[in-house]
């Protein structure tokens, strides 16, 4: 599925990321609730633009599918 889609369908949601060094750790424990369609955008961008820039982010539906990632990535 395209990512912009999948933020821009998660409108109004609560999503959730994996954490990395430097990130809000809050925004980690709590996962952040995409607002309109700007925010989501900037969202996607945040997730494409880290990892054009060699780093792994991923935002997820919920903190299960977060962690099952964040392990997967510690066992690679």
């Amino acid at each position: 599925m395209n990512r912009q889609k999948w933020f821009n369908d998660h409108i109004n949601m609560r999503i959730y990321r994996n954490q990395l060094k430097g990130l809000d750790k809050k925004v980690y424990k709590e996962g952040v609730i995409i607002t309109d369609l700007q925010h989501a955008r900037f969202v996607y961008l945040c997730e494409k633009g880290a990892n054009e820039g060699g780093h792994n982010l991923k935002y997820f539906d919920s903190i299960t599918e977060r962690d099952k990632f964040e392990i997967a990535i510690k066992k690679s």
